[in-house]
């Protein structure tokens, strides 16, 4: 079941419908994709900072994308960090 939450996050995201993903994800845990993938060690700091700093100029590009187009994570490492958030939102850790 969380694989498959997971999953469905990843390819609505895909598929542009951020709307759907913003309320799948962001409205039901705390920690945020950048964190995430930062305490996965898959990013640095710096790389966060930085994407961060591009979503503030282009607020409609999800931060998982605008990481994987900088090439500082990898598509698979977005689907599991997404998949991170839904374990925690699934144990409460929200």
């Amino acid at each position: 079941m969380l694989f498959y939450k997971g999953f469905l996050a990843w390819i609505l995201h895909l598929r542009g419908l951020e709307k759907e993903v913003r309320f799948l994800i962001t409205a039901t845990q705390s920690r945020l994709l950048g964190e995430v993938l930062k305490d996965m060690g898959y990013i640095n700091e710096g790389q966060l900072l930085q994407a961060l700093r591009i979503k503030e100029q282009y607020p409609q590009r999800m931060t998982g994308r605008i990481l994987v187009d900088l090439g500082y994570a990898t598509e698979l490492q977005v689907f599991q960090a997404i998949e991170a958030q839904w374990q925690d939102w699934m144990k409460g850790n929200f």
